[in-house]
């Protein structure tokens, strides 16, 4: 018995009905603001719910704290410039002028010896606080001191006819010098009295 061999030519040979493959075709529904080619979310990938405050304190009981920020420098305050002290403004040459000046309350004449004393006044008041009233006030109460001597010299010579011209001259000359004595000292100069005892130094 032969077998009969299927061929393409014999329609009288059953043939196998045909192989139907069925696609399904996946329609994903698009929503306003996504995209269609988002795929679904797959459902065996747990989902990630709300963190809770548990899940917030492990995490941060896990990793290091934060460092804080190092702290800002101190500000320097403003810079100022250095003001030195002022000082006092100076008294002036008018004290030690003065030293000279008001030994000419007696006129030129030793008459109770106002200048005198008048000079010693000023000399003791200022003299503490001003090295040029100092200086000054020694200095007319030298020059007075020895007017005061050529004066008593002049009253001796006078028996003789030679102290009377030196007792005429003597209160021009002390004006006269007073006077210079006064104007040097306010221009800020020392100058000295000729014929002088510096009895006070």
């Amino acid at each position: 018995m032969t077998d009969s061999i299927p061929s393409a030519d014999n329609p009288s040979t059953p043939q196998p009905p045909p192989r139907v493959i069925e696609v399904t075709a996946h329609v994903v529904q698009s929503t306003p603001g996504s995209s269609p080619y988002q795929m679904p979310p797959s459902s065996s990938a747990p989902s990630a719910g709300p963190a809770t405050a548990a899940d917030v304190s492990g995490a941060a009981a896990g990793s290091p704290p934060p460092s804080a920020p190092p702290p800002a420098p101190p500000s320097s305050p403003p810079i100022t410039p250095s003001v030195s002290p002022i000082a006092p403004p100076p008294s002036g040459h008018g004290w030690a002028a003065l030293c000279h000046a008001i030994a000419l309350v007696d006129f030129g004449f030793h008459f109770l010896c106002l200048g005198l004393i008048a000079t010693l006044v000023v000399w003791l008041i200022k003299k503490d606080e001003d090295r040029e009233v100092d200086w000054h006030g020694k200095e007319a109460l030298n020059f007075q001191i020895s007017l005061m001597l050529w004066y008593l010299a002049a009253l001796v010579l006078s028996c003789c006819l030679i102290g009377i011209p030196i007792l005429f001259a003597l209160p021009f000359a002390k004006i006269g010098l007073m006077i210079y004595a006064a104007v040097r000292a306010a221009n800020g100069d020392r100058w000295q009295y000729p014929l002088t005892l510096r009895l006070l130094t």
